[in-house]
């Protein structure tokens, strides 16, 4: 006997090496210990056989299956068919009963272990499993993170309750079934010691029962990621069609471009960029569903050591830092530590008496109107502090958006002061489980943080210099995260299945902020933008990395970037990369704006007017404003890290050749030929720019005629 069972157990471990992906894969089953119906003396038990044909099929499919229990340890089984060769195999498999003995406890369950739970059902399923809140947790942990949910026959009674993160029931609006009163001997003793009725549970949830009247004929519904079955006939099946959903997320995309190479057309595009721009080393990752469908690295960490970008590469974030800011404001909230609305002086009484009324919700915004906090080396907090006491507030709360780093150095003396936890701690352990490893939080170039990636950024000749990057502890808030991109990727998908904050809050969190002017591009520390009108939230950082995600298509976007000598426009690049992935996020504007400052870079301007030509005469292109892309990246170039403003001129100038009649392609122009300090052409094209204004436009005629008046004045 004790050899027969040996073979038995190399089998499924050679049928793994088959796939090896699945054999790290796993199911949880979900038991009840309970030995009786309710407190009566009847016996009941876990249905032996829905437990074994499930079991059968996951097992020959390359998945590990663990048995959890709200006791843990040994569970009844009943309802054994021996003539049943399934049951017969595994009654006498002596290491799968052991299963059966020593089931785990909830406490001791990883949800982020699991692909799918599986229900069984069997009179005990009606007891101790339905209200079990850490059982109804776990469930929820792996529904969440993409995982499947099943049951069969009463084992349904087990999800009838379950509640996703908005408070809605799992039920609600799908089909469902399980064991009907039909088929249920209501006036018998047993049936008067369930706690409820599945089938009326269901349908009171929300939910739409159904089942077969014939019964006892395989009948099963699938509803997206919830399948269940009427009776144990349906065991086989429902594991089969758990199976099946789980091969469909195994795939490379789901219901994105088919039989596309994703990984060539992404690797393409980036390496292309990087040359384009002369960015030295990426790392970049797309989520769909909560699954990673590309992550890779490329290029250099550090050109001087020639050390490539790669898994332990840890990057700045810059200013995504804020992202991870306001995920632990909204805990302190969801902890019911503070409120948006709650003055910052009730938390830091040492500011000055005007700023204390100043609300949380403000500093999230930036809307506080607060003067913003000079950095330097040889400024020490308490004199940073008292220049910017000494300044006045410069709108009052809650009017505009104006970005500045006093409300993260308020945010963190707010998070401190409220959590007792410095602020480093209490972000590692509140959002990375405690566990710091691919993190540090330094602002300081000249710290030394190991694997952490070298900053390249142009210097006046546009030549990559390694940037002096510095922010003293006191504005780690502002910008002082470093991270690998694996670690991210954890991060987002903790966020996405609410372990970070429920669903409730993360609505908050990402709800355009009321401004007095009308402003709705930023909510609580997440801008807020639309690709093709749909809404995508994120941040970016430093111009070199950007966090981006579109709720209602499940992706994220990780882009980190060490430098570049020209500016790609980072959330341009991610939009790009989205549009490669989903064609419903193609932007047309985007790639033609990127087409023409690649021709631009290259300064050859007659190859440019070929280019924008061709653009034009693109049906693709037809819906295109290329005045207004040709102005914007002038604009950029005058804003430039290392502004390109003989650059910038050659482009307004491209503008004027072909909008001749374009009022504001002439006020560009002026612009810079001023900035430059060119007087003469300054007042040619501003005369040239009132001229064209149309009469209507009453603010800029005027606003123009000003700028005239001046520069004769200083000519």
């Amino acid at each position: 006997m004790r050899k027969i069972t040996f073979l038995l157990l190399i089998l499924p471990i050679l049928m793994g090496f088959k796939n090896s992906r699945k054999a790290q894969d796993k199911i949880l089953f979900i038991v009840s210990n309970q030995h009786t119906y309710g407190n009566t003396n009847l016996n009941t038990a876990n249905h032996f056989s829905e437990i074994v044909l499930a079991y059968d099929v996951f097992e020959k499919k390359g998945y590990k299956v663990d048995f959890v229990s709200p006791e843990g340890g040994a569970i009844p089984v009943g309802y054994i068919k021996t003539s049943d060769s399934i049951q017969k195999k595994y009654l006498y498999d002596a290491d799968f009963m052991n299963l059966l003995k020593t089931t785990l406890k909830p406490e001791v369950i990883n949800p982020e272990d699991y692909k799918a739970v599986y229900y069984v059902g069997g009179g005990a399923a009606m007891f101790g499993v339905p209200d079990n809140k850490a059982i109804q947790a776990i469930t929820m942990s792996i529904y969440n993170n993409n995982g499947v949910v099943s049951a069969v026959c009463h084992g349904t009674a087990g999800i009838v309750d379950l509640k996703t993160d908005d408070g809605s029931y799992l039920v609600n609006g799908k089909k469902a079934n399980g064991f009907p009163d039909k088929f249920e001997n209501q006036s018998a003793d047993y049936y008067k010691t369930f706690p409820f009725s599945i089938e009326e549970a269901i349908t009171r949830n929300g939910g739409k029962f159904m089942y077969s009247k014939k019964g006892w004929d395989n009948h099963y519904i699938v509803d997206g990621r919830l399948v269940t079955g009427q009776d144990p006939s349906a065991s086989k099946t429902v594991a089969e069609k758990v199976v099946e959903l789980l091969e469909k997320q195994n795939k490379q995309f789901i219901g994105l471009k088919e039989n596309v190479d994703l990984k060539s057309k992404v690797d393409n595009y980036v390496n292309k960029i990087m040359e384009e721009f002369d960015i030295k080393g990426t790392a970049v990752a797309i989520l769909k569903d909560n699954q990673v469908i590309h992550k890779a690295y490329y290029g250099k960490a550090n050109i001087a050591y020639d050390i490539p970008v790669s898994n332990t590469s840890i990057f700045k974030t810059h200013s995504l830092t804020k992202l991870f800011v306001s995920v632990a404001v909204f805990k302190l909230i969801q902890n019911k530590k503070i409120n948006l609305e709650d003055a910052i002086g009730e938390f830091l009484p040492d500011l000055p008496l005007n700023w204390k009324s100043i609300q949380i919700k403000h500093l999230l915004s930036h809307s506080s109107g607060l003067p913003t906090m000079p950095v330097s080396r040889n400024l020490t907090e308490l004199e940073a502090q008292e220049i910017i006491f000494n300044k006045n507030i410069q709108t009052s709360p809650g009017k505009e958006y104006h970005y500045n780093r006093t409300n993260l150095w308020l945010l963190k003396q707010l998070i401190e002061k409220v959590s007792k936890r410095k602020f480093q701690d209490l972000i590692v352990e509140n959002q990375f489980n405690g566990n710091d490893t691919g993190i540090s939080f330094s602002g300081d170039i000249l710290d030394i943080v190991p694997n952490r990636v070298t900053e390249y950024y142009p210097n006046k000749n546009y030549e990559p210099k390694i940037f002096d990057f510095y922010l003293p502890d006191y504005l780690l808030s502002a910008g002082g995260l470093n991270i690998t991109l694996d670690t991210y990727i954890k991060w987002d998908q903790q966020f996405n299945v609410g372990s970070l904050l429920n669903q409730k809050n993360k609505t908050i969190m990402t709800t355009p902020f009321p401004y007095k002017d009308g402003s709705s591009f930023f909510s609580y520390g997440w801008r807020i933008e639309y690709l093709n009108k749909i809404k995508t939230i994120g941040f970016s950082g430093g111009g070199i990395s950007v966090f981006k995600k579109i709720p209602s298509k499940n992706m994220t976007i990780i882009f980190l970037s060490n430098g570049y000598r020209y500016d790609p426009y980072i959330e341009r690049v991610s939009n790009n990369l989205l549009g490669i992935v989903d064609e419903t996020l193609r932007n047309t504007e985007n790639l033609a704006s990127e087409e023409l400052e690649i021709a631009i870079n290259k300064k050859n301007y007659k190859n440019v007017q070929i280019l924008l030509n061709r653009l034009k005469d693109d049906k693709d292109y037809s819906m295109i404003d290329f005045e207004m892309i040709i102005n914007e990246i002038g604009y950029s170039f005058l804003n430039a890290i290392q502004p390109r403003l003989n650059e910038a001129i050659e482009v307004f100038k491209l503008n004027t050749r072909n909008y001749p009649k374009s009022w504001n392609a002439f006020d560009s122009l002026a612009e810079a030929f001023g900035i430059k300090g060119d007087i003469k052409n300054a007042k040619i094209n501003y005369e040239k720019a009132l001229e064209l204004t149309p009469k209507g436009n009453a603010a800029n005629i005027e606003r123009i005629t000003n700028l005239i008046k001046n520069l004769k004045k200083s000519n």
